[in-house]
């Protein structure tokens, strides 16, 4: 979870004034330091597992539409032609529908 989540949340600041009211010193010492360390691990690993779980819920397959014109070789080409149609589409209009018209004739 981000720096600024935590502070939201409280759980730094939290922890930092529980920490300074229970000891004379709040930095730590040889002793203090790794135990500390192992203790505040589990925090962003829990919080990191929930945003892992979020996202799993929200992801969701794109529809494929069969009836659209298949103007494609592979899945990579697929994309990369939307692309162009995204850029470029208003452009190549009166092209296609030029060559459609041709095809007909």
């Amino acid at each position: 979870m981000e720096y600024s989540n935590m502070l939201r949340k409280g759980k730094i600041l939290d922890a930092y004034s529980q920490k300074r009211q229970n000891s004379n010193s709040i930095f730590p010492e040889k002793a203090t330091f790794l135990t500390g360390i192992l203790r505040k691990f589990h925090i962003p690993y829990k919080d990191l597992e929930q945003q892992i779980e979020k996202r799993k819920k929200y992801s969701r397959r794109r529809t494929y539409n069969d009836d659209a014109d298949v103007d494609f070789i592979s899945e990579s080409n697929c994309k990369f032609n939307k692309k162009l149609e995204r850029f470029y589409g208003e452009l190549t209009v009166e092209i296609k529908h030029n060559l459609g018209r041709g095809a007909a004739i």
